[in-house]
């Protein structure tokens, strides 16, 4: 079965691939700033990845039973939102290609996964319950991009927004968790 949160997460692991070298300069070579490929390939899939994510705990308001979810949720959607806004800037300052993000409400039909359609139709104790697991595996798929970005990027700034995100996410799972839904 396709997830929403392994689609999340076959876009976040490109990253990883794309990282390349730690010290290989990004495409405008030396002279461009302190950013290597590692930093622009983690812009350019990230923020479309955590604008997904977001439409994706957008869900939970009118769908979810809990209101300890609909608040992390909330939470969530409130953090990705500064987060997307900030590699989104970073994207047009480095000139990368524009950044793309895709929903369960805005695909069409063909391409949303299993589990998007489910999220849309399901309501209250069934909805939380896959909601908690798609987003948790979203979640994971990010922090691990960010993790990457932390160790392999050059970019100083970009680096600290990685480190927080990814401390964001772990924190976010271990919330999930304790949810008991």
């Amino acid at each position: 079965m396709r997830t929403l949160g392994a689609l999340v997460g076959a876009a976040l692991a490109l990253t990883l691939v794309a990282c390349g070298s730690d010290d290989a300069p990004g495409p405008g070579g030396p002279g461009q700033g302190d950013r290597n490929e590692a930093d622009e390939t983690f812009v350019e899939v990230a923020a479309g990845s955590t604008g997904t994510l977001r439409q994706i705990a957008d869900l939970a308001d009118e769908s979810a039973e809990s209101d300890e979810l609909r608040g992390l949720a909330d939470e969530i959607v409130d953090e990705l939102t500064v987060v997307g806004d900030r590699l989104e800037e970073l994207a047009d300052e480095w000139d990368l290609p524009e950044v793309v993000s895709g929903s369960a409400g805005s695909l069409p039909a063909q391409e949303q996964s299993e589990d998007g359609k489910r999220l849309q139709e399901l309501e209250g104790a069934e909805f939380d319950a896959l909601w908690v697991n798609v987003v948790a595996e979203s979640l994971a798929a990010v922090q691990g991009s960010a993790d990457r970005v932390v160790e392999r990027g050059q970019d100083a700034d970009l680096r600290e927004l990685a480190t927080d995100l990814a401390q964001d996410c772990a924190d976010w799972i271990d919330e999930l968790r304790s949810l008991g839904v």
